[in-house]
């Protein structure tokens, strides 16, 4: 979370080669200042978001172990502990409605522009794939 905008941040994770881990943030959604991230101690009490598609209102948590995946030409992402989703992602997320997942989280980004769609779906279904494999149980109501 950034601390200016109370927003919800992204971690990445860069494996340098002296063994260390360079992290960076950025926002959730398009910002107008560089990210501020707070420390968190693990729980989702301060999300405020959808890590599925960043819409307001998070209604469920989903447990999730950590995992990095790799992006082509890109850095790795990293991502940790458990994912907040809206009702309308749980929903599509207990149907197996990647699809309706993912053109969530592009609607709420009206800056992308349809050449670069395919693209991010394709990446959506990467992320979307690694979490299906380290999801750690069913969802619980978010409090």
């Amino acid at each position: 979370m950034c601390r200016r905008c109370r927003e919800g941040l992204s971690r990445f994770e860069q494996p340098q080669g002296d063994g260390t881990v360079a992290v960076s943030y950025v926002h959730v959604r398009s910002s107008d200042h560089d990210p501020e991230p707070i420390d968190n101690d693990g729980s989702l009490s301060q999300v405020s978001r959808c890590d599925f598609c960043s819409g307001p209102g998070p209604r469920w948590v989903y447990p999730c172990g950590d995992f990095v995946i790799t992006v082509p030409n890109d850095d790795d992402r990293g991502y940790t502990g458990g994912w907040a989703a809206c009702s309308e992602c749980h929903d599509d997320i207990e149907a197996g409605r990647w699809g309706n997942v993912t053109t969530r989280w592009l609607n709420g980004r009206p800056e992308v522009g349809s050449r670069a769609e395919p693209h991010l779906r394709a990446q959506m279904a990467v992320l979307h794939t690694a979490f299906t494999s380290h999801r750690q149980g069913p969802a619980t109501p978010y409090s």
